[in-house]
């Protein structure tokens, strides 16, 4: 059995708590520097990760991409 306290990420730690300006630093995100390549490579994934869902969706409603725009602009409108 684990003696690990499992609400011990929630609670305040000196990394979590505000610096000398005020700022938080890691308290929802590591405090590491994230490059531009990494955010980019990122949202490459989200891309193809969304249109990999569109493509299901497509086929399990019987639908074409012109078909799902249209029924997305009309729940929009709504």
């Amino acid at each position: 059995m684990s003696t690990t306290d499992p609400d011990a990420t929630r609670r305040p730690s000196a990394a979590r708590t505000p610096d000398e300006n005020g700022h938080r630093s890691g308290y929802w995100y590591p405090s590491d520097e994230v490059e531009p390549v990494e955010v980019l490579s990122l949202l490459r994934r989200y891309r193809e990760a969304e249109r990999a869902m569109r493509a299901r969706t497509r086929d399990s409603m019987g639908m074409g991409e012109t078909d799902l725009i249209a029924l997305r602009f009309l729940l929009r409108a709504k």
